[in-house]
């Protein structure tokens, strides 16, 4: 099957669903609920079938021509986009099943349409002018999805620096992909390349070209990838979006930015000093990140700023596995280090996502830690799925966060060679080990004292406060939390 045909698939869904929706609203809200409940259900379900069609080789790259006088669109699937399509579509599903019959149902799947469709085409942007829709398309359905869920002046200032953040980084790719073509002399036709040729232009370039250009693309993607210190819109903006909202944009959209930086770092081949950057801004976001989740109250801006961490994380496991690359393709750590980085994206989707969707359960009762506790008593089941969650961002064996990081650690302690410039790269690995090491350590505090302050422990209740009865999960609540923490 064509790639290009499914991209197609998901255009007509970011623009004809929200339209049809918007027309079907005139015979009533319970018309309009069904339609978009359909559509979000549709497009996860296309999300795990496209994702296991990629996994089989049975989606093609593609050519989608445009109207004149616009460029044709190039489609291929990026690095990794079997399993992020699978991913996407399941937590998607899974918050189609937890928002069921809530106050904010209609107001969230409104939001839903345009980040699905974002989602979808943004895993199949293989060309020059694709790779930058797909950029802008998971922009806007961002700015989307904050500022038409909630009604708050604080999420609408959230909302520009993410949209201005945003179109800056839009900006900077268009330049950075215009630098592997100006030895070429072409103008603006690069837009309408694929990867293969933006590949061959960049194969002549000299070495610090090619770094100036990763770094643009760093920053371009870097907004949506919580790295350090352009990720300035995640601790203002997750804690004031819906629970399920914030847990896409924490687990998905950070994955998927990370995806366009290793697409583009596929066609450059930036070489070991690429690495290097990449390690050091990891390493300094991650233990920045512990530090202000360790001392944050806010329920939300804590799970924020831990996500920061762990895409520190992420970020120092592909400058190791980038540095060994290049240093010595035939030593384990660069494995190592890219299973790491892999695996540690994959558990914080599904854990992070369930633990900003149960924020939506304490919201009612206080913003912060300490307006919290006891919950554990009342909610048996929901604790049960926090503890999963937290046990899995804290690195508990034998779930996900304990793999990632023990792979990380291995990486960083195993030698590169016995050589005297291996040696000295072996140093710096464990150099950043320590910063890494104690990251990871106050990140284990902090998911201990999220965890202590809301659930365990006696209810801190302001006196005023009237607590409404404790309400069982709905059957649909308990399959998407199920089906959330399975990667982890």
């Amino acid at each position: 099957m064509n790639a290009a045909l499914w991209g197609e698939l998901w255009i007509v869904l970011g623009l004809v669903g929200p339209l049809s929706a918007g027309l079907i609203s005139v015979i009533g809200q319970s018309a309009t609920r069904a339609l978009l409940r359909a559509e979000v259900l549709l497009a996860s379900l296309g999300l795990v079938v496209m994702g296991w069609m990629i996994s089989q080789n049975a989606l093609i790259p593609g050519i989608a021509s445009l109207p004149t006088p616009f460029p044709p669109l190039h489609f291929a699937p990026l690095p990794m986009a079997d399993l992020w399509s699978i991913l996407s579509g399941v937590l998607l599903g899974a918050t189609w099943l937890l928002i069921r019959k809530t106050f904010t149902e209609t107001r969230i799947l409104w939001a839903l349409v345009p980040m699905a469709s974002s989602m979808g085409f943004f895993l199949l942007a293989g060309g020059g002018l694709s790779l930058l829709l797909g950029l802008e398309a998971i922009s806007l359905s961002s700015y989307l999805g904050l500022v038409t869920t909630r009604r708050s002046r604080k999420l609408w200032n959230a909302g520009w620096v993410l949209l201005i953040l945003s179109e800056m980084g839009g900006l900077l790719l268009l330049f950075a992909m215009g630098l592997i073509m100006v030895h070429h002399r072409a103008t603006l036709s690069f837009v309408a390349d694929n990867f293969r040729v933006l590949a061959h232009e960049a194969s002549h370039m000299p070495s610090a070209v090619k770094l100036v250009i990763m770094v643009l693309v760093l920053l371009a993607f870097g907004v949506k990838a919580g790295l350090f210190p352009v990720m300035i819109w995640m601790p203002l903006a997750e804690p004031e979006a819906p629970g399920p909202v914030a847990g896409l944009f924490s687990g998905v959209f950070t994955a998927l930015a990370v995806l366009g930086i290793l697409a583009v770092e596929n066609v450059v081949h930036p070489g070991i000093g690429w690495g290097i950057i990449l390690l050091i801004l990891g390493t300094t976001g991650a233990f920045v990140a512990a530090l202000y989740s360790i001392v944050s109250r806010h329920v939300k801006q804590i799970l924020a700023y831990s996500t920061l961490e762990i895409l520190g994380l992420v970020f120092s496991a592909l400058g190791i596995w980038n540095i060994a690359q290049a240093a010595n393709p035939q030593s384990l750590v660069s494995t190592l280090a890219w299973d790491a980085a892999m695996i540690l994206l994959i558990m914080h989707a599904g854990a992070k996502f369930v633990l900003f969707s149960i924020t939506e359960e304490t919201e009612p009762i206080a913003h912060t830690i300490d307006g919290l506790g006891g919950i554990a008593h009342d909610r048996p089941k929901l604790s049960l799925a926090a503890a999963v969650a937290v046990g899995t961002l804290a690195a508990v064996p034998p779930l996900g966060g304990f793999v990632g990081e023990w792979l990380l650690l291995e990486s960083i302690l195993k030698p590169l060679g016995t050589t005297l410039a291996l040696r000295n790269i072996h140093l710096l690995f464990l150099l950043a080990g320590i910063f890494l090491a104690l990251a990871s350590a106050v990140g284990v505090g902090t998911y201990i004292r999220w965890f202590g302050f809301v659930f365990l422990g006696p209810k801190r209740r302001a006196p005023r406060l009237v607590e409404r009865p404790a309400q069982k999960l709905r059957p649909t609540q308990v399959v998407g939390y199920i089906i959330a923490l399975f990667p982890s």
